[in-house]
């Protein structure tokens, strides 16, 4: 189980992309996932390689590497009321961050593959990105 019911929310109201990432980064730390300077990595990740991590139309997966705070494998799924722009990707409003927390390189990536799994449909993208059912969020990106 990656993802947690506590590391779930909706309509969270983002002052900016580093915000988003930040409250993201934040339900990975009331999980237990990870430490404060976890969060910090994330965004800087964004500051120094760009905004790879944005996956599909509306969503975007911050994480950073497992030495830099990673306490053991998480998953967290924020939605945003208004829309955030990540640097140099003004054509891609960002609505759904799942974050991710890995505690070693194998496991970053099937986590990134659980969650990835559930964005490769365009209905159900846009079903992940509207809803607010605690409950299904929770079950379909538990794998």
């Amino acid at each position: 189980m990656y993802l947690a019911k506590e590391s779930i929310e909706f309509g969270y109201e983002a002052a900016d992309w580093r915000d988003a990432v930040r409250q993201a980064g934040k339900l990975l730390l009331n999980a237990g996932a990870i430490t404060e300077s976890y969060i910090d990595a994330m965004i800087n990740m964004v500051e120094v390689e760009g905004a790879y991590m944005l996956v599909a139309p509306g969503v975007a997966m911050p994480h950073a590497r497992p030495q830099d705070g990673a306490l053991k494998n998480g998953i967290s799924y924020l939605t945003l009321k208004t829309p955030v722009f990540f640097p140099q990707k003004d054509d891609n409003p960002i609505t759904l961050l799942i974050g991710v927390a890995a505690i070693d390189n194998r496991i970053h990536l099937k986590v990134m593959r659980i969650a990835a799994a559930a964005l490769k449909d365009d209905n159900e993208l846009e079903k992940l990105k509207n809803i607010s059912d605690t409950e299904y969020i929770f079950h379909l990106l538990n794998g």
